[in-house]
């Protein structure tokens, strides 16, 4: 074999592990490549680690749904928006993890996982929403000072919301997970689900 062949393969072969590492680097999730591989395992295999992560979409996501639904389709003032934002960014700070487990915990149950339809995680994630958080949402307008009639009208949209809402935290739970390198309700199923089939076999 000629030296211009050789030299024309181990580029190509160079090229192929080149590109192999990137992709290795872009499979890595966003917070390793941030703070290391070193200090990511460190805090992953920590409670505390799954805990700010869940934590925090619950105090996140649900406030860029419901203020505007309080301040424009409520008619609640600034005042009540903001109380109701604050009473809620600690209940969903106290009850983030809980709603998170509780979700594994349906997801199991029903074995809804990553190979489930799409209409059977949307049905879930509703069953989760709205047998937690949908009610309790109520008793938050009622404590920050809405009157009867904004209560009624938002327990009602949270319940009549509850696929909606409870479909898109779910997302966001999930890609928050994905992100910083933890499993998913859906995998979580799954492999409960693989772990029963070889004790059956």
């Amino acid at each position: 074999m000629s030296d211009g062949v050789e030299r024309q393969m181990k580029k190509k072969d160079d090229i192929c592990l080149e590109e192999r590492v990137q992709g290795e680097k872009e499979k890595r999730p966003v917070l390793e490549r941030l703070v290391g591989k070193a200090r990511y395992e460190r805090w992953k295999g920590s409670p505390v680690y799954e805990l700010v992560v869940d934590t925090s979409v619950a105090v996140i996501a649900p406030a860029v749904v419901a203020a505007p639904i309080e301040y424009f389709v409520l008619d609640m003032d600034c005042g009540k928006v903001a109380a109701a934002r604050g009473l809620c960014a600690v209940f969903n700070g106290a009850t983030g993890r809980l709603y998170s487990k509780y979700r594994n915990w349906v997801f199991r149950k029903l074995k809804t996982t990553e190979e489930s339809s799409w209409v059977k995680k949307c049905l879930s994630d509703m069953l989760v929403f709205g047998t937690s958080w949908g009610p309790a949402y109520a008793g938050i307008l009622a404590v920050s000072g809405g009157s009867t009639e904004q209560v009624a009208g938002g327990a009602g949209i949270a319940l009549a919301l509850a696929g909606l809402a409870g479909i898109l935290y779910g997302k966001a739970l999930n890609f928050t997970r994905r992100l910083c390198g933890l499993k998913t309700a859906e995998e979580l199923a799954l492999n409960d689900d693989n772990s029963v089939k070889i004790k059956r076999y």
